[in-house]
Order: C-alpha cells, then structure tokens, then sequence
C-alpha cells in the first residue's frame, strides 16, 4: 500500500473534548476501585479454577464452562478469566492468584494438543493473557514453547493472496474482521521471541489491510470486510448478513481505537515498517477523536469494556 493511500485520514477535524470532568478521578477512588476488584476476583476463585465464565451472562450472572467450548459463545475467551487471575497477581501479589493462574495451563495445553475449538484466528484472545503472561510474569519455559505453537497456529491462517488472517474455516475465503487486530500481537511476540521474519511479516501485512480496508475517513471503522482471494478485490460484507454475534446491537465497530494503542503503539517494541511508523499517531489520532473525544461517540466504547474487561491490559503492559 502507497503513502497516499493511507495518508487521507489526515484531514479528518477533532471534535473537542465534550465534558472533560468525565474524565477526572481522584488517587483514592483508583486504589479503592483495585480494591474492590481484587476483592471481587478472589472471592470467585473457587467456582473458576478448571472453569471459566461464559462469554456471556445469563441475567447477569456468568456460567461456569470448559476452556473450550461453544457454549453462550465462550469458544474464545476463556483466557480472559485467566489474565484477570496473571493481573491480580502482579498488582497484589497474592500467590492464590497465581497458584490458580498456573493451575489453568493444563487447560490451555489439552486445548492445544486435542486442537479442540483451535480452527479460528482467536489464538491472540485465548494466549497472550493466559500463557504468555505466565511467561513474562514467571519465566515459565513450557508456557513460552506453547504460545509459540499456538502463534503457528495463528500464523497458519494467513492468505498469501489476500494479505489477511482467515477469521474461521467455516467462514467464505477471503474474509476477516476488525476483532483480529487484538491477536495480531501474538506474531509479533513470536517474532521477537524466535527471530523468525516471517511472523512479524504476516502479522504486519494483515494490519495494513485493517488500515487500508476498515478506516473510514470520519476514524471510525468497518467490522468485517472480504478480499476476493482471486481478484484481490475488496469489498465490504454487511455485518449483520454473515456473523451475529450480538442480536440487537447493528454497529460494532467499536475496536480501532484500541487497536491502535494495542496493536501500533504498544507492539512490544517491534518497529513497524514506515508506512505505519510515520502514520500510526495521526490514524490513533483520528480513531480516538471518534470513539472517546465526540459526546455522541463515547456510548460506543461501553459495550466492549463489558466485554472484555480488563483482561487484555496485558498485551500493552510490556
């Protein structure tokens, strides 16, 4: 992709900051929130050791399901729970939390070796919270050698033609989704890790099609898109006409902006090519002036944060 192509997003005007006093919180209320959640975490250890909370709750209470199912839809987020567990532990210190945490690995690794619920672009949402955050926080060999086969596993579903990451075998050749961006970092972990060019090619290829094909010029961005694997031509795929995830809710395209501070800004020190390098600022600009700064757009934001709580700090922290 040329410079000008992606250098449109230029011209895009920032709103204004609309009721900056949302933004204000006070020491006290942080540490007492950290409490809380904590308090709350640890007070669900019990139910959730070899079971995890369901993707989605049933009159708000979560069900307790295997690591790998398709039950409530939790086929790709069990290690959610399991970030949440590696957090506690690195900001209480709090061995429970990690004895626990430790605990879950088996889970992931029966996961892998059965390649159960394994044939969807997932990988980066099931194993940068859980296993490489065992491996960063504990130095654990067996929880690199594993985030490493499940990073194969991930760079196995990149098109060559297309220049993307496949979202499911089920779904039509050629498609992906702005959901991906969130496992893109775990190609560029195993990059780093191994040296090996050929992950961090792939991982950065498929971030240039997000930035070439789901940008809108007002900053927001498209949910999933379709390259025809043989003409390489794009064209859009309504979401709702291929993948409901959530009945009732008709936009979701509400990640780019944590995309750009995940995937861009906080690639765990990879440097990207110039093409991003010298554009990442401006399209983080815009994509945040669109989904924080503007009154009307804040709203959007509420839905994923309920999703994902705050398991993927992880993939930023380091």
């Amino acid at each position: 992709m040329e410079n000008d192509e992606i250098m449109r997003y230029q011209n895009i005007n920032c709103e204004p900051i609309s009721a900056p006093q949302r933004f204000d919180v006070e020491a006290d209320g942080l540490a007492e929130a950290l409490k809380n959640a904590l308090q709350k975490t640890e007070k669900n250890l019990p139910k959730f050791v070899h079971l995890y909370p369901s993707a989605c709750s049933e009159k708000s209470w979560y069900r307790a399901v295997p690591n790998a199912t398709t039950e409530l839809g939790s086929d790709w987020t069990a290690a959610f729970w399991t970030g949440m567990l590696w957090l506690s532990y690195e900001m209480s210190r709090n061995e429970l939390f990690r004895a626990v945490a430790e605990a879950q690995f088996d889970d992931y690794a029966q996961r892998y070796d059965a390649f159960q619920l394994m044939n969807h672009h997932d990988m980066g949402f099931l194993f940068i919270p859980s296993i490489v955050a065992q491996y960063k926080l504990t130095g654990s060999r067996k929880a690199r050698k594993l985030a490493l086969k499940a990073a194969d596993v991930l760079a196995g579903r990149f098109s060559e033609r297309a220049g993307i990451i496949q979202v499911r075998d089920r779904d039509i050749q050629g498609a992906f989704i702005i959901d991906c961006s969130m496992n893109v970092p775990l190609l560029f972990w195993a990059a780093q890790q191994t040296g090996r060019h050929d992950y961090y090619v792939k991982g950065l290829r498929h971030m240039v099609r997000v930035a070439e094909c789901m940008l809108r010029v007002d900053g927001s961005s498209y949910q999933c898109f379709q390259i025809d694997p043989k003409k390489t031509n794009v064209y859009i795929i309504p979401l709702l006409k291929t993948i409901v995830l959530y009945p009732g809710i008709k936009n979701l395209h509400i990640y780019i902006a944590i995309i750009v501070q995940t995937i861009i800004g906080h690639c765990q020190r990879i440097v990207v090519t110039d093409i991003l390098q010298s554009n990442k600022y401006r399209i983080g600009r815009n994509a945040v002036n669109y989904y924080f700064i503007g009154q009307k757009g804040f709203h959007r934001l509420i839905f994923f944060f309920q999703q994902i709580g705050i398991g993927f700090s992880i993939i930023a922290r380091r």
